[in-house]
């Protein structure tokens, strides 16, 4: 892991990266390489760093979602409604 991580950092396209090798649930292996901003700046990425995919995720997710209803693959069910909203008044 931490070889594949070095070379692929050493590309002049990446910047840095992080990956883990699970197995049933275990983290059996992880690595790894660059740095943590452009230029080498930053600091080089520990190994005990985590990258947080949380936002990244929702707007993958939901452009897969909208790629999905253009193919007609996908079609929201007809029961779903707009979650209601509140308003203070004051």
């Amino acid at each position: 892991m931490q070889k594949a991580l070095t070379e692929l950092a050493a590309s002049s396209k990446v910047v840095g990266a992080i990956g883990a090798v699970y197995v049933d649930g275990r983290r059996v292996d992880q690595g790894t390489g660059g740095t943590r901003l452009l230029d080498d700046k930053g600091g080089k990425i520990p190994p005990t760093a985590r990258y947080r995919i949380g936002s990244q995720t929702k707007l993958m997710t939901g452009t897969v979602i909208l790629q999905l209803v253009k193919e007609k693959k996908f079609a929201a069910p007809s029961s779903a409604t707009p979650t209601p909203t509140t308003s203070c008044s004051g």
